[in-house]
């Protein structure tokens, strides 16, 4: 599926990290693109780096209409 320059350009510019919270344990920080959340975070004894991608927000009807 390709997009338009000015949707891509929109999508980077709009792009966020988002930490992981303090008060909140459990919540593993990220990166949010266009509806994407890509996670990154070390296992519990700190020896393996996981990424994981969720796709769960993406708006794909959104993406459609943009095309």
């Amino acid at each position: 599926m390709r997009i338009s320059a000015r949707l891509r350009h929109r999508f980077h510019l709009t792009a966020r990290f988002w930490p992981a919270r303090r008060n909140e344990p459990g919540t593993l920080p990220a990166l949010q693109m266009a509806g994407v959340f890509v996670f990154a975070y070390l296992d519990r004894d700190g020896a393996t780096l996981h990424i994981s991608v969720d796709l769960d927000t993406v708006g794909w009807d959104h993406l459609r209409d943009h095309l």
